[in-house]
């Protein structure tokens, strides 16, 4: 056998170091999977041959609740039009009747006008057009406007003049406001309508800022406005989350009590009926 040249010698030693670095990566991969393996077949059987009982976390039947939810619709619940008076109805409030009325009932593409009466009980409206004589019976407590053929909008908000007559004005619903948050005394404690501590904060709303004891609410509604959305600022990209509030005062005098419709959930509470409208800033 011929003696080995250096060039052998270098392709053997090449050779060596190969296979060392092959049985090295070979021990790696074994390392890493031979756990995983042994973890998945623990999962598809117990050492007795049976197969272990699936754990599913705490809040399961919540994530699915969620998701089933995306696609529902924003909306009123079933019952809504079966309700005897309004959520927002406040106790020992009279009814209104009001006559010869030019009622914008806001139906058919907003071009529906109807020249008659309309009567209010209970935070609903009874009806529109006609008042039966069994209702005005029923009803015969109520306040008494003569509208004069005045218009009658959606949102209508009953005004007494100091020294006369009873008036009915427009009602203009602000879709885009910062009252009560920006309040009116404009003082540097009760200015929440922005916060300077992020460029975007979805969490942030509106509702918890909202002054309860705000005077611009009587001046808005003097000039017929009746509803407002209330917006955080616009000094970040994402301000927060937007409530819609009607501006007349409550008994309670809580910034819940103002809400249009609050969101379900907004109270701890969740349902599988259909959502309401949430809005972002």
């Amino acid at each position: 056998m011929l003696p080995l040249t250096s060039t052998d010698q270098q392709r053997h030693g090449c050779r060596r170091g190969q296979r060392r670095v092959f049985r090295a990566l070979t021990a790696a991969v074994l390392l890493a999977v031979g756990p995983l393996a042994y973890y998945t077949g623990a999962l598809t059987l117990n050492f007795d041959g049976q197969r272990p009982v699936e754990t599913l976390p705490i809040n399961a039947q919540g994530i699915i609740n969620k998701c089933q939810a995306l696609n529902r619709l924003p909306g009123p619940p079933p019952d809504f039009h079966d309700r005897a008076k309004s959520d927002r109805y406040e106790p020992g409030t009279k009814p209104v009747l009001v006559k010869n009325a030019k009622i914008w009932t806001g139906r058919d593409e907003g071009y529906e006008v109807v020249q008659g009466d309309l009567l209010l009980a209970n935070g609903i409206i009874k009806a529109v057009g006609h008042v039966s004589e069994a209702l005005r019976k029923r009803y015969k407590d109520a306040t008494v406007i003569d509208a004069q053929g005045s218009w009658l909008t959606p949102g209508y908000v009953l005004r007494l003049c100091i020294h006369e007559v009873s008036l009915t004005r427009f009602s203009i619903i602000d879709v885009h406001s910062h009252l009560g948050v920006d309040s009116a005394p404009e003082l540097e404690g009760s200015d929440d309508t922005n916060s300077l501590k992020g460029l975007a904060m979805p969490w942030l709303r509106s509702l918890d800022g909202l002054n309860t004891h705000d005077e611009a609410y009587r001046l808005s509604i003097s000039g017929g406005v009746t509803t407002a959305n209330v917006l955080p600022g616009s000094a970040d990209a994402i301000g927060g989350q937007a409530f819609t509030i009607k501006l007349r005062e409550t008994s309670e005098k809580t910034t819940t009590s103002l809400l249009l419709e609050p969101p379900f959930g907004i109270n701890g509470t969740e349902t599988l009926e259909r959502p309401r409208w949430r809005q972002m800033k």
